[in-house]
């Protein structure tokens, strides 16, 4: 992963991976929700489990000219992928 600008040396704003919000993973009961869609928007919960404890988050999605894209990835009530980058 690239490391942020401001890091001062540090790791950064992200120290592991985002897709699951952890620096180490073993996935097992990968799950993907059905998509609730609001015209160009749209959320798809996935749940699975890391090493052994039971997580769900949501892919908060944007509709674009070709394809869906993830616009955030939130992880819980106060943390969220983009949240993170802007205080990175």
């Amino acid at each position: 992963m690239r490391k942020a600008t401001t890091a001062n040396g540090e790791v950064g704003a992200l120290d592991g991976d985002p897709l699951y919000n952890a620096q180490d993973t073993q996935i097992k009961n990968f799950l993907i929700g059905n998509p609730v869609l609001n015209g160009k928007t749209g959320t798809v919960l996935v749940t699975f489990t890391n090493f052994g404890k039971k997580q769900t988050i949501t892919y908060n999605v944007k509709k674009t000219a070709k394809c869906w894209r993830i616009d955030d990835i939130v992880y819980d009530k106060t943390n969220s992928l983009r949240k993170w980058l802007k205080a990175g």
